[in-house]
């Protein structure tokens, strides 16, 4: 499968469907905003523990809406009193990591969270122009990178936790160790675009084209991600495949069966 959007796009939307734009199903306290779904999506916790999202629920008053993709949750959000409340429960003193990290010890299996320190790893802190600071992190398996695993964390200005949200892989199960080396995965991917680029009559791009693989990296990849499909992880090769600045391609090579999972544009 080729993906129209290129593979930034492609995590700008799969992060904007993790902030509240739609949702398919929505939990929270009584007073909670209506918000319209796309459709009729039946949608349950992670099932590690079915109790984890009434229970952040019920002591926090937060506002929850679930991914379809993963059927945990993928925005978290709190207001008015309810932010107070979640504030107390992480503790108001120390840096906004170390409440990150009380908050996915406490409620992270309602992402799918099972073991915060080898899972996630903190990539990034910023503070906007609001004064609210965001945290970012991202999602490993056994220290391979998960493809658009990251969960973000903002704090106003005042240090109150407001919102959580992101898109976490639960239950992963793969064998870390690859059947296919990275050169022959390498020459699977520049072969796949070659072939992809004969066959669009009505792209220039095919037309004298010296590709070759610029890089090559082990990732996990969930298949149906951006579709907000039920789909199958794969470990694989993100191999990016260019030729010069007319064609760059990403190409998701299976690791243990030298498939092509998918392509994005780049």
């Amino acid at each position: 499968m080729k993906h129209l959007l290129t593979r930034f796009a492609l995590i700008a939307l799969l992060l904007a469907l993790c902030v509240g734009v739609t949702a398919p199903a929505v939990f929270g306290s009584d007073d909670a905003e209506t918000v319209t779904a796309v459709e009729d999506t039946d949608v349950t916790p992670d099932q590690d523990e079915p109790d984890g999202l009434n229970r952040l629920i019920a002591e926090t008053g937060a506002d929850v809406q679930m991914a379809p993709q993963t059927g945990t949750a993928r925005f978290i959000r709190w207001s008015g009193n309810n932010a107070q409340r979640i504030s107390a429960r992480l503790g108001r003193s120390g840096s906004a990591s170390s409440r990150a990290d009380a908050f996915l010890r406490e409620y992270g299996s309602v992402f799918g969270v099972r073991d915060v320190a080898t899972e996630l790893v903190l990539a990034s802190t910023f503070t906007d122009t609001l004064a609210t600071e965001h945290l970012v992190y991202n999602q490993v398996y056994r220290g391979i990178p998960v493809f658009a695993g990251t969960i973000r964390f903002h704090f106003d200005g005042r240090g109150v936790l407001t919102a959580v949200n992101g898109i976490f892989i639960p239950k992963l199960a793969l064998n870390p160790n690859v059947s296919v080396s990275e050169e022959r995965a390498r020459q699977i991917a520049v072969g796949h675009v070659s072939r992809s680029l004969a066959l669009d009559v009505e792209n220039p791009r095919k037309l004298s084209v010296d590709l070759g693989s610029k890089s090559a990296r082990l990732v996990v990849y969930r298949a149906g991600l951006a579709q907000g499909l039920i789909g199958t992880n794969h470990l694989v090769y993100e191999v990016e495949v260019a030729s010069g600045a007319a064609v760059r391609e990403f190409v998701y090579v299976d690791a243990h069966t030298g498939v092509v999972v998918d392509q994005i544009s780049g």
